[in-house]
This record gives structure tokens, C-alpha cells and sequence, in this order.
């Protein structure tokens, strides 16, 4: 069987955004007064959308909807701004990209993010 397009997922898969992931939501935190996390936390927090980062980041007692929902949405305002401070593709994936489209392969990206 030879393949026609291959799609990607974009966080995580071409593109280590973690650190910026974790630099807004931990803005979000502390502007609340909540703790902030390190960096590398934010592997278990990630993975189901905004939302449920929101939520695996707050404290546990103060995991209520309506917080949930107003820093979901101070986060989103927050991401459209520095999204791209500190992520960068993964090492050789410029490469493979290019070596892809070489072989006439269409490339796709599904991501949950909204923009």
C-alpha cells in the first residue's frame, strides 16, 4: 500500500510547545494567587485541550466550572499572544517535512487549538 497524505498532530508531535503551554497557564495561576508548576508537569496536564489543561492545573479544592471556564478563557486571550515565545519544531522535523513533500505526499494537521 503506498500512502497519499500523511496528517499530523501538531503539539507535541511536530512541535515542542510545552514550554509556552506552561508559561501562560502558570500567568493564569499565579494572577489568581494558585501555585505555579514546572515546566515539565505540564507533560501530565496537556493532551485534552485547554480546558482539561485548565483543570489539571488548578488546585484540587478550587476546581469548580465556573473558575474553570474564566481561566479557560484568560489562558486562550493569554496563548494568541505568546504561542510561539519558545516553541520550536522538533529536531529533524524540518527534515522529514521536506522529505515528505519530496516524495509528492499530501501533509495535513489536525490540532484542537482554535487558531
Amino acid at each position: 500500500m503506498q500512502f497519499q497524505a500523511i496528517c499530523f498532530d501538531l503539539d507535541g508531535t511536530l512541535l515542542d510547545s510545552l514550554a509556552d503551554l506552561a508559561h501562560c497557564t502558570n500567568t493564569i495561576l499565579s494572577k489568581r494567587g494558585f501555585p505555579e508548576h514546572p515546566v515539565d508537569a505540564f507533560r501530565y496536564f496537556v493532551g485534552d485541550g485547554a480546558k482539561m489543561l485548565i483543570t489539571r492545573a488548578l488546585p484540587e479544592e478550587v476546581r469548580k466550572e465556573p473558575l474553570i471556564e474564566k481561566c479557560r478563557q484568560d489562558f486562550e486571550t493569554a496563548y494568541r499572544e505568546c504561542w510561539d515565545e519558545h516553541t520550536q519544531p522538533y529536531d529533524d522535523i524540518p527534515v522529514l517535512l521536506d522529505e515528505l513533500e519530496s516524495r509528492k505526499l499530501k501533509l495535513t494537521v489536525l490540532s484542537n487549538k482554535p487558531h
